[in-house]
């Protein structure tokens, strides 16, 4: 009996077995199918660069060295992103004032009943139950948060601003430095040329008298060499030229497409200043000692917030209930309140060990200021 269920089961088992293998992917057609990925990966990485290369700033012609800062403070990407931080500032900021701010709660509740209760002939209560509850809160006291968040506000502003100013300094000493690297490589190019074609009238002499019986052959292979090894530095140069433009451009923010001569000369100021005058200008200039000391001021604010919980906190509160029916009474279908408007103080204290502070605040009521 058993033999013949197995031969019984044998096609059914075959079949699924034919089943799933029919459902198998081959090797080929998973390779296949990654690069029809990767084409079309390829051609919208395509589709978005030629839409940013459009989008993005070119010049041609000469460029100085204001129109180059102005450039940069514009499309700089790096300091655009730094720039984005002001917003987020300016909101902590207005974040901060809601902690000295009341706060409204406004809840509505509806139910509906099957069935209403019915005592000799009165009716109590109705199918439709609506119910509509207004809270507000008003702090009063929160062991020093409220005003050490608002410091905390201001003191990230500034925060930032100083770093938006540092890092308007840095973009700005980028631009300059490339863009009097852009003007080095110019003349290094320029040096090397004249040594080239000097090489070359070496060379040629070398070999006119090496003609009269006057120079050798190494003298010919020495010069040679020189003209080679000025060749060489000036391929470097011309290379560099190029490489600093680029840098400059990605300093710039602006198409790497842009086609510039610089028109501002490669000359020498002297700076005449003392140590001291430059260690005072340091003292009173430098972003980064400014940002650091409202820094220290910030972490002592989160300081106070952090101790705050450790006092206790007074609010002020005003509630009022409405509801339909009345609340008061049951057999009058209509709006009712429950209660008069109220005004009160809650005093809570929370100490250094919050699960017992909540029990004892759950055991005495003081969660619910009902």
């Amino acid at each position: 009996m058993k033999i013949e269920r197995l031969k019984h089961a044998l096609p059914v088992l075959g079949m699924l077995l034919l089943f799933q293998l029919a459902g198998c992917t081959s090797s080929e057609e998973f390779y296949k199918e990654a690069t029809l990925s990767r084409g079309s990966a390829y051609r919208q990485w395509k589709s978005q660069r030629e839409v940013q290369e459009q989008s993005q700033t070119r010049i041609n012609g000469l460029l100085s060295l204001q129109d180059c800062l102005k450039l940069t403070l514009v499309n700089n990407k790096t300091l655009q992103r730094i720039v984005q931080e002001k917003e987020i500032a300016r909101g902590n900021e207005l974040k901060s004032y809601s902690a000295m701010l009341p706060s409204v709660n406004l809840t509505g509740d509806y139910t509906r009943l099957d069935e209403v209760k019915s005592i000799a002939g009165f009716t109590i209560g109705d199918v439709d139950n609506y119910s509509a509850d207004l809270m507000v809160t008003q702090p009063v006291f929160a062991g020093g948060s409220i005003i050490a968040k608002i410091n905390a506000g201001k003191l990230f502003s500034l925060l930032t601003d100083q770093t938006i100013r540092a890092a308007t300094q840095d973009v700005i000493y980028e631009a300059e430095r490339s863009y009097y690297d852009v003007l080095l490589n110019q003349h290094l190019y320029q040096i090397s040329a004249d040594a080239v074609r000097s090489a070359q009238a070496h060379l040629d002499d070398v070999k006119f008298k090496r003609s009269g019986g006057v120079a050798s052959n190494f003298d010919v292979l020495r010069a040679e060499v020189e003209l080679s090894n000025f060749q060489a530095e000036l391929i470097q140069n011309k290379n560099a030229i190029n490489i600093s433009k680029t840098q400059l451009l990605k300093v710039i923010g602006i198409s790497q497409d842009s086609n510039f001569v610089p028109s501002d000369e490669l000359t020498y100021v002297p700076l005449k200043m003392t140590m001291e005058q430059a260690v005072e200008a340091a003292y009173r200039n430098r972003p980064d000692l400014y940002e650091r000391q409202f820094d220290i001021k910030y972490q002592k604010e989160l300081l106070k917030i952090a101790r705050s919980r450790y006092w206790p906190t007074i609010s002020g509160f005003y509630d009022n209930t409405w509801a339909k029916p009345d609340p008061h009474n049951s057999l009058m279908i209509e709006w009712g309140r429950a209660g008069r408007p109220a005004l009160w103080l809650r005093c809570l204290y929370s100490t250094v060990f919050p699960a017992k502070a909540k029990l004892y605040s759950r055991r005495h009521g003081l969660n619910n200021p009902r």
